[in-house]
């Protein structure tokens, strides 16, 4: 048991040192950043499949409703204190919520995120 418990506090420790090196990141706007159709298509197919795969979708799916009504302004501001979970998936912050600030793209993501449930 003690040799059980030692494993586990030692990637709880790893766990949490990598959380601290990710949120000391620098997240800052590039302006250049243009999601193109075909990024935005890979975007929505990368981050339903790390949600599925994760079984992330409940939450996912409340959170992605309740954003789809507020718009671009909303989302900017919900998003930026995810940026290092966000990054975990390796998403990057500022084109994710450029695909996001489409309404037609959130239900496009909430699609594939209950396509890829009934599929999995």
């Amino acid at each position: 048991m003690n040799g059980f418990l030692s494993k586990f506090l030692n990637k709880v420790s790893n766990f949490i040192q990598t959380v601290k090196s990710k949120l000391t990141m620098n997240y800052e706007y590039n302006p250049s950043l243009i999601v193109n159709h075909e990024r935005v298509e890979e975007l929505i197919d990368y981050t339903a499949k790390q949600i599925v795969n994760r079984g992330l979708e409940t939450p996912a799916l409340f959170y992605l409703e309740t954003l789809k009504y507020y718009g671009y302004p909303f989302v900017n501001l919900n998003l930026l204190p995810m940026a290092p979970f966000l990054d975990f998936l390796g998403i990057n912050l500022y084109e994710f919520m450029d695909v996001l600030r489409e309404r037609q793209n959130v239900e496009r993501l909430m699609s594939k995120i209950r396509q890829l449930k009934l599929l999995g």
